[in-house]
């Protein structure tokens, strides 16, 4: 018995330290361990807290693309629809302008990839992660928190 009690104990200690590190990780920090402990809505001080705006992503949907795979001998294709999540409404307004970039940067990578680069779960977070790094640097100095898939078929 002692020994299953400690082992909770250390259990609920590692949940504890996961928890505070995701929170710091969101951003959150101490400000979200203070918001925890202080009851009533006030802050340190003692003074209450106005209503905070509550950050709303938004998109930008690209066209629907379809490019030839490097697939050697038979043809292959790759149909995508993708959507950009920035954390502003105002960057929508600055990467709208910049369009011709992105999908000019995302059609040249795309054609590039052989159908075997687009296998399995991982094939697609290293397809997601080179089109962030591609469309952030097309539309700099703004920034996209991501790249979603709406879509996708290779045939």
């Amino acid at each position: 018995m002692p020994g299953q009690v400690q082992v909770r104990i250390e259990l609920a200690c590692l949940l504890e330290r996961r928890r505070r590190r995701d929170a710091i990780v969101l951003g959150q920090g101490k400000e979200a361990e203070h918001k925890e402990d202080v009851a009533g809505g006030a802050d340190a001080h003692g003074e209450a807290k106005s209503d905070e705006k509550k950050k709303v992503a938004s998109f930008v949907d690209l066209p629907e693309m379809t490019v030839n795979l490097d697939s050697g001998e038979h043809k292959q294709y790759l149909r995508v629809k993708i959507a950009l999540e920035v954390g502003e409404e105002k960057l929508v307004e600055q990467i709208k302008p910049l369009m011709p970039r992105v999908l000019d940067t995302f059609q040249t990578y795309l054609r590039a990839l052989r159908p075997t680069d687009l296998e399995g779960s991982a094939g697609l977070f290293r397809l997601k992660e080179e089109l962030m790094k591609r469309v952030n640097l097309a539309v700099a100095p703004a920034t996209i928190d991501a790249v979603l898939f709406k879509e996708m078929m290779v045939q």
